[in-house]
């Protein structure tokens, strides 16, 4: 959809981009761990840890650098970026992870 929207819509000025995140810290994330924890202290801190082991990064992202990339991608900095899909997931879609 992303890039049919864009081919429709970029000569009317109109970028059209979208972002698949990975893991950041937020409120959502901290509910669904618990969920899958069942808000076991214990089975949440190896649900992290297994989580921080598959991205690249080491970590769980901050929701700072999750809209920093969305600020970038709307910005004139972009301006030539359309139709693309933005992977911001601190690289656990890597493909040799």
């Amino acid at each position: 959809m992303t890039k049919s929207a864009a081919l429709e819509y970029t000569r009317q000025g109109i970028r059209v981009n979208a972002i698949a995140f990975g893991p950041f810290r937020t409120p959502m994330l901290d509910l669904q761990i618990d969920r899958i924890t069942g808000g076991d202290p214990k089975l949440r801190e190896a649900f992290e840890q297994r989580v921080t082991e598959l991205v690249a990064a080491g970590r769980i992202g901050r929701p700072e650098e999750a809209a920093e990339a969305v600020v970038w991608l709307a910005s004139e900095a972009a301006s030539y970026v359309t139709g693309h899909t933005m992977i911001v997931d601190g690289g656990l879609s890597s493909p040799l992870r």
